[in-house]
C-alpha cells in the first residue's frame, strides 16, 4: 500500500477530529478538559499540529485560556510550533479569550511572557484592555495597569516547572515594560479604555485606567472627552475621579456637546463640583447668563 503523505487531506495528522462539525481536533478537546500529560503524549507522536484549528478558528491554546486551564497554557507557550497570536475568525487572539472568560492567572501568565501581543487588535481594531473594560472585567483592567508599570525584571530563579500552580500574586515581577501597553490607541469607533469607561459609566475601571500616569485623559477623537460624558450623565464618581488629574483640561470640547462646566450647570445641584470646575478652568465663557 502507497504511504498516505502528511499533506493529504487523509493523513492521521490533518484528521484527528472529535467533532466533524467544529472540526475541533483531539487536542482541542484535551486542552479544554486540562488533560496536560495527554496532550504531552499526542504531542510527542507528532501526529497533530499544535496549532491546529477547529471551525471557529481557536487553536488549543486559545481553548485553553477560555477554559482557564492554566498548566495547559504554559505547556504550550513553552512550544516553537504554537503561535501565542493566533487569531480566529473575529481576529480574536488567546488573550481576547482569557480576557472574556476573567481567568486572572491565565491572562497574568499570557502578559509575562514576551511573545504575546498585549495590543493586538480584533476585528472591531479593540485591543484586550478595551474587551475587557467592555466586559466589565476590572481585575484585568486593574492587572493590566499595574502589570505595565513595574519595572522589568528577570523571572524568579527559584520558580520550578514541576511546581503546582501557585495562587496569583500580582507582585510577581513581569519581563514587560510600561510602553508596552497601548493605553490610548482608539478602536473603530473611536473610543479608546478611558472612554469606553466613561460611556458605561463603569467609575472602577475609571480608577483603574487613571492610576497610569501616561494615560490621556483628554482624548475625545472629535466625539466627546470622558470629562464632558461624566458631566452629561452625572455621573459624580467618575467626575471626581477625573478631577483628580492635574492633566485633566476642564475646557476641553470635542464634537458638538456643550462644555463640561454648563453640562453641569444644566444638570443642577453639583454646586461644590461647579466649584471645582470653575478654579481649574475659565468658567463658562461665551455661555449666556451662566
Amino acid at each position: 500500500m502507497a504511504h498516505t503523505p502528511p499533506s493529504s487531506p487523509h493523513s492521521p495528522r490533518r484528521h484527528l477530529e472529535v467533532d466533524v462539525v467544529t472540526n475541533k481536533t483531539i487536542l482541542h478537546e484535551l486542552a479544554r478538559k486540562g488533560l496536560a500529560p495527554l496532550i504531552n503524549r499526542v504531542l510527542s507522536r507528532n501526529i497533530v499540529d499544535a496549532d491546529t484549528k477547529c471551525r471557529a478558528g481557536r487553536t488549543p491554546l486559545a481553548v485553553a485560556c477560555s477554559y482557564g486551564q492554566l498548566p495547559i497554557v504554559k505547556l504550550l507557550l513553552s512550544r516553537d510550533d504554537v503561535d501565542p497570536n493566533a487569531p480566529d475568525f473575529r481576529e480574536m487572539t488567546p488573550i481576547f479569550q482569557a480576557v472574556a472568560a476573567g481567568h486572572a492567572d491565565v491572562i497574568l501568565s499570557l502578559m509575562l511572557d514576551a511573545g504575546v501581543l498585549l495590543n493586538a487588535n480584533d476585528i472591531g481594531l479593540r485591543t484586550p484592555l478595551t474587551r475587557a473594560v467592555l466586559d466589565r472585567r476590572v481585575e484585568v483592567v486593574e492587572q493590566s495597569s499595574s502589570l505595565s508599570t513595574a519595572p522589568s525584571s528577570p523571572p524568579s530563579s527559584s520558580s520550578s516547572l514541576s511546581s503546582p500552580p501557585q495562587p496569583l500574586q500580582l507582585q510577581q515581577p513581569p519581563r514587560r515594560t510600561a510602553s508596552e501597553l497601548a493605553l490610548n490607541d482608539p478602536d473603530d469607533e473611536s473610543h479608546t479604555p478611558l472612554l469606553w469607561a466613561a460611556v458605561q459609566g463603569y467609575k472602577e475601571a475609571v480608577e483603574a485606567l487613571l492610576r497610569r500616569p501616561d494615560i490621556d485623559v483628554n482624548q475625545g477623537f472629535g466625539y466627546w472627552t470622558a470629562l464632558q460624558l461624566a458631566c452629561m450623565r452625572r455621573e459624580v464618581g467618575i467626575l471626581e475621579a477625573l478631577l483628580r488629574r492635574e492633566d485633566l483640561d476642564v475646557n476641553r470640547v470635542e464634537g458638538n456637546s456643550d462644555p463640561p462646566l454648563q453640562c453641569l450647570l444644566n444638570l443642577g445641584g453639583l454646586e461644590d463640583l461647579v466649584e471645582v470646575l470653575v478654579k481649574r478652568g475659565r468658567g463658562v465663557s461665551d455661555s449666556g447668563d451662566g
